[in-house]
């Protein structure tokens, strides 16, 4: 997967004008651009392939690590795990504050 997506049109969330600007992605799939109004570093929501890949993976593994509790044989998850479920609950607050900046009024 390319680290640059095409050119979108994206609201900045701190000056809240649209801009044309090509986002790269981050390492967990975040979307990030410099607003040329502002100036401001911007991160918005995950890319939707990551998150329905963390959305499969990260119950998989924690049910396999609870299967391996139930046997007695524990499986340890691994730093991946803890960066999926970090960026989910990364991705669940951004996607909270942009449904909150691009309410009319707020």
């Amino acid at each position: 997967m390319a680290s640059e997506a095409a050119p979108q049109t994206l609201v900045c969330l701190q000056c809240r004008r649209e801009v044309d600007v090509k986002p790269t992605l981050t390492f967990l799939g975040f979307q990030t651009f410099q607003c040329p109004s502002c100036s401001a570093n911007i991160t918005y929501p995950l890319v939707p392939q990551y998150r329905k890949s963390y959305q499969i993976a990260t119950p998989i593994v924690a049910l396999m690590t609870l299967i391996g509790l139930w046997i007695g044989k524990p499986l340890i998850p691994g730093i991946g795990f803890v960066f999926m479920f970090y960026a989910l609950l990364r991705d669940r607050a951004l996607v909270r504050g942009l449904k909150a900046a691009s309410r009319p009024g707020a």
